[in-house]
């Protein structure tokens, strides 16, 4: 459909208004481009103090690793030297648990660290 033209006498030219609405549009956007900056802004802060905090607890967990894993080492030394006694069911026991226990925590910790969003 073609719009008819108007002849100039048939216009009107209502300055105040065009200009309120122009310069409300323009408060629209730059409110909601701000918003959106904000948000954006906020989810960068988000992600950096989630990366500073898993590098955190990935340094805790790894050093309760090592240390839980020193100490059994300790535990197996001084069963071979005869300082402690156990029973042969006892030993392969602490080591399969102690095994199964660091290999599922270095598991949630990996997965944890290095996750992949679902889509």
């Amino acid at each position: 459909m073609k719009k008819k033209l108007k002849s100039p006498d048939e216009l009107s030219f209502d300055l105040e208004t065009s200009l309120n609405s122009d310069v409300s549009n323009l408060e629209i956007d730059y409110v909601s481009l701000n918003q959106a900056n904000g948000l954006e802004l906020e989810k960068l802060k988000g992600r950096k103090q989630d990366r500073k905090e898993r590098k955190k607890y990935a340094l805790h967990i790894f050093r309760f690793i090592w240390i839980w894993c020193g100490g059994i080492l300790l535990i197996m030394v001084a069963i071979g030297l005869g300082y402690l006694k156990f029973d042969n069911s006892v030993i392969i026991t602490l080591i399969t648990t102690t095994t199964a226990n660091i290999l599922a925590l270095f598991v949630i910790v990996a997965n944890y660290l290095f996750f992949r969003p679902k889509k």
